[in-house]
């Protein structure tokens, strides 16, 4: 069970849950989104996966908002900067053509990761840092295999194309 020892601290960390949850909630949109319209089986599948696990750090992340509610904390704020910059990352990337949405995207993703991880070590609790640094960790693991596997099948269309 997370426990928040001090109260002041508890609303900086409750500011920085908000903006993660934010920006985890654009990146699952946004990922769910094109795997459903990508062409390709891969792309399908790699960013159905990225947009599960965007999903799941997303569900931790307000579970433990939900637990500790408090009539003292403003559970919807408006986004921060950072949190807005992301979410119109994600919707430049959707307005570009279809051919060019899976490269941008993952850069996009990418930055997010970074953005998050920076996120992370400014919170206050270390239990609450232990929990997502897990989700981050899986996040990042994702992406990474998601990049090999497009890198991948780059290659063997090019050597195909050779052929």
């Amino acid at each position: 069970m997370l426990r928040f020892y001090r109260r002041g601290k508890l609303a900086i960390d409750i500011r920085i849950l908000q903006d993660m949850v934010s920006i985890c909630y654009d990146g699952m949109v946004a990922n769910l989104d094109f795997g459903r319209k990508a062409t390709n089986t891969l792309d399908k599948q790699v960013f159905r996966c990225l947009g599960n696990v965007f999903q799941q750090f997303c569900e931790t992340i307000w579970d433990m908002l939900e637990k500790h509610k408090s009539p003292n904390t403003a559970h919807h704020q408006a986004a921060s900067a950072l949190s807005g910059s992301v979410g119109d990352a994600y919707w430049q990337s959707q307005k570009m053509a279809l051919s060019q949405q899976p490269q941008r995207l993952m850069q996009v993703n990418q930055y997010v990761v970074h953005q998050l991880q920076t996120l992370l070590q400014q919170f206050n609790t270390k239990s609450l840092m232990k929990v997502l640094s897990k989700q981050l960790s899986q996040l990042k693991m994702q992406l990474d295999n998601a990049e090999r596997q497009r890198q991948a099948a780059q290659r063997e269309n090019m050597s195909t194309a050779v052929s």
